[in-house]
């Protein structure tokens, strides 16, 4: 539950945890995923700290990583993809121009 959480507020722009509270307010959204709970922000704070640290054993969250990198591998190769551009800078800029391109 935790994990697929994480990966909708994620997607959604959120970049902290206590951006999780933000998607309570999304009732049509979760409606429409069926998904009904979103854990309070201390809850996944705290399950996240027990995952551990791959140093030291706790290797938890390696796992996501792992998921992270399959699912990324499996959408370029059905896109007919080698590699992605993240663009971690991009700016949209609103204007209101008869000639201006969408976003």
């Amino acid at each position: 539950m935790f994990v697929d959480r994480l990966i909708l507020m994620l997607q959604a722009g959120g970049q902290r945890l206590e951006d999780l509270r933000e998607l309570t307010r999304e009732a049509g959204l979760l409606r429409l995923l069926d998904r009904a709970v979103i854990p309070d922000p201390d809850t996944v704070g705290d399950w996240l700290r027990r995952m551990g640290d791959p140093q030291t054993g706790h290797a938890g969250l390696v796992g996501l990583g792992q998921v992270r990198d399959a699912l990324t591998a499996r959408r370029l190769r059905r896109d007919g993809h080698e590699t992605d551009t993240l663009d971690a800078d991009a700016t949209l800029v609103v204007g209101e121009k008869r000639d201006a391109q969408w976003s």
